[in-house]
């Protein structure tokens, strides 16, 4: 009856450290920002822009993809949109194609914050004003972003701001343009 105590106290002990360990590797990604997720299949999609034309994700097939999914309500999201257009700029001539996702309600708010005047080719500010793209992401802290590879997996998902400098973002995607 006693190795039957000790057993089950050394599992639970064992499962106990296990948690732990899963906890802190969670919460060490969670800070990081960036998530390594496996191959996922991304979710097709429609949305417009403010002039009413719809993109699908298919339109770019050929193309990496991330997929910006941000607020007017949210600080990171206001802080960040300068460098994720910056990096457009830089990545003009790369087959990369930015879809910055606005999950606010109306054109009017995204567009105060948002300036489509003088974009370059590369990205596309599309609104998604019942979160239903979000969503299907799984997104749950803005700004979410996802990288896709030129077949649609979604490759590598940063939750939060992030600090897009060119050295960074160059290095992952190298591997993919």
């Amino acid at each position: 009856m006693k190795k039957k105590t000790r057993i089950s106290k050394s599992f639970l002990y064992y499962l106990g450290a296990l948690v732990v360990v899963g906890l802190l590797a969670g919460i060490l990604m969670i800070r990081s920002g960036s998530q390594s997720v496996s191959l996922q299949k991304a979710t097709a999609f429609a949305l417009k822009d403010h002039l009413g034309q719809s993109y699908r994700l298919q339109d770019f097939r050929g193309k990496v993809v991330l997929l910006h999914f941000w607020a007017t309500w949210c600080p990171p999201c206001l802080e960040e949109i300068p460098h994720v257009i910056q990096m457009a700029k830089q990545l003009q001539n790369k087959p990369i194609m930015i879809l910055a996702i606005s999950v606010d309600q109306r054109w009017e708010d995204a567009l105060k914050i948002f300036p489509v005047k003088n974009l370059p080719d590369n990205i596309v500010l599309l609104l998604d004003p019942e979160a239903k793209v979000a969503s299907a992401y799984g997104v749950f802290k803005f700004p979410e972003t996802f990288f896709l590879n030129k077949d649609f997996y979604v490759v590598t998902r940063w939750i939060g701001s992030q600090n897009w400098e060119k050295d960074y973002y160059e290095k992952l995607m190298s591997k993919y343009l």
